[in-house]
């Protein structure tokens, strides 16, 4: 690669960043109980075109999905929150929904009535006590993805390692660097800038994976037994603590 071309595919790796930081919209409830609960119900997006030749996007599941939203809905805010958004998008793409969405989505719609006040958030689960320790979740994965696309993208490896030859033919910087310092120049209160340790954290290392296990742990043992069944490929069973839940 000569300098020209090297400028030039920075200069294009740096716009491409600048624009994905300068759209990104946080999702203040999407934290690592979200991620693991669309992975273990299989969440997906869809498409399709409605009775009025319109097309929507909606998410679709696994077999076992209805069952498990269903039960973590009661547990957690983020789930709750969760299964509120699969049955919103299904309704609107004019999609069935399974009897156990069903009974969710009829609760969540009368509940709040019937309580003093009519507010929903006395239907959602409350935030667990003590420190919002999942804030930066969104972003954070949001960082995460954005590194990967600039290596997909342009060959931008993800750290400063002058031991990598690739990176040193090349002479381009990382996207630590890159998303570190674009992050400065986009004003997006949604985003603050980002250090390349921050980046780094987010990017190497099993920081996410650790935080999952987390999150996994906070939902109870009932959901490592629905993790551990389909990874196993069985049928799952209604866990025992919840068999006598409506």
């Amino acid at each position: 690669m000569d300098e020209l071309q090297r400028v030039a595919l920075e200069r294009n790796a740096r716009n491409f960043a600048k624009e994905r930081i300068k759209n990104f919209k946080a999702n203040p409830w999407h934290g690592p109980v979200t991620d693991a609960i669309e992975m273990a119900a299989g969440l997906h997006n869809k498409s399709c075109k409605t009775s009025d030749g319109q097309m929507r996007i909606y998410i679709s599941y696994a077999p076992h999905g209805p069952e498990l939203l269903h039960l973590a809905a009661k547990e957690h805010r983020e789930a709750f929150l969760l299964a509120c958004r699969v049955v919103a998008s299904r309704i609107s793409a004019e999609r069935r929904l399974p009897p156990r969405l069903r009974d969710f989505a009829a609760h969540a719609i009368i509940a709040p009535h019937e309580k003093e006040g009519g507010l929903l958030s006395q239907l959602i689960p409350p935030r667990k006590s003590g420190p919002k320790k999942w804030d930066d979740w969104h972003a954070g994965t949001f960082i995460r993805g954005l590194a990967s696309s600039l290596r997909k993208e342009f060959g931008i490896l993800p750290t400063e390692n002058d031991e990598n030859p690739a990176r040193k033919a090349s002479r381009l910087p990382s996207s630590m660097a890159i998303i570190s310092e674009e992050s400065r120049q986009v004003e997006n209160t949604d985003f603050r800038p980002v250090t390349p340790n921050t980046v780094k954290r987010w990017v190497t290392g099993d920081h996410i994976g650790k935080t999952i296990d987390g999150a996994v742990n906070e939902l109870g043992p009932w959901f490592s037994e629905w993790i551990e069944h389909i990874h196993s490929g069985m049928r799952h069973p209604r866990p025992a603590a919840h068999r006598s839940q409506s």
